[in-house]
């Protein structure tokens, strides 16, 4: 695994190169036999150097959609998508700091943060293994016995991996004002919450819980979902659900631009 790790970018290489050939050669016999019958020849240089170009445009595209679902991901954990940076008010100035600071981490740790995701991954494993032995019996004291050990490990590896992104909220925190830094702070501590209810301080676990089953049953923006954000929800929290929501939907277009300031500026280089 490690040494594919190494050279997964040549072995990408050589497998679209050998695709786009196939294809290539494939093209005259749908053309018809005069097209064909001028196909036997070698590939010439020059097709070959059109080839290569062309799988190595492929190549940067998977690499660019690939980071950019990482980069996409890490902002999910960390509170900062583009709804949480309208939520808290930023400045299109503001959020391409933000936005630039988290790509220059990213960039700077990419390899201790898939290392992590890989424990975390490995870890799940391990534990659904053990599991589908459990679902399949026969009954085993001893196979029983390492749920609550593998439980843990999934735990520890993904409090490893939190702590790992973490390092990166001083930053962001330099950039932010201290109303900001609070509901950032807020977000954080509502990973686990609907994404509506991220900005809503003091949210207790029953308050999650019976937000989360609402929207499922029935859906964002249903009167139902309305009555029960009112039978739940503190007033003080009820008027910090409204202001942060008529924020995003005030900032989010110069969020947007902050974005593709940012993410294209990365496609460019």
């Amino acid at each position: 695994m490690p040494a594919f790790r190494n050279h997964y970018r040549e072995i990408i290489l050589l497998v679209l190169i050998f695709t786009l050939l196939g294809s290539w050669s494939f093209v005259p016999h749908l053309l018809g036999p005069q097209a064909e019958a001028q196909s036997t020849a070698e590939p010439t240089e020059e097709q070959l150097a059109e080839v290569a170009a062309a799988a190595e445009q492929r190549l940067a595209e998977i690499a660019e959609t690939r980071d950019r679902n990482k980069i996409a991901e890490l902002r999910d954990d960390l509170a900062l998508r583009n709804a949480d940076l309208a939520a808290m008010g930023l400045t299109e100035s503001v959020a391409t700091n933000v936005l630039s600071e988290l790509r220059t981490w990213w960039s700077q740790n990419e390899q201790a943060l898939e290392s992590a995701d890989t424990d975390v991954r490995d870890a799940q494993r391990a534990l659904q293994e053990v599991m589908a032995r459990i679902r399949k019996g026969p009954r085993d004291a001893s196979v029983l016995a390492q749920v609550p050990l593998l439980e843990q490990q999934v735990d520890t590896k993904r409090a490893q991996r939190q702590q790992l992104i973490d390092n990166v909220i001083p930053q962001i925190e330099g950039l932010l004002t201290f109303d900001q830094k609070a509901l950032w702070h807020t977000a954080r501590l509502n990973r686990d919450a609907p994404a509506r209810y991220r900005y809503v301080s003091g949210l207790d676990s029953d308050q999650k819980q019976a937000l989360r089953v609402a929207l499922r049953k029935y859906g964002l923006g249903s009167s139902r979902v309305a009555a029960v954000e009112d039978s739940v929800l503190w007033s003080s929290q009820q008027f910090a659900l409204e202001t942060t929501q008529l924020a995003v939907h005030t900032n989010i277009d110069q969020i947007k631009s902050a974005e593709d300031t940012v993410f294209q500026s990365d496609s460019a280089e």
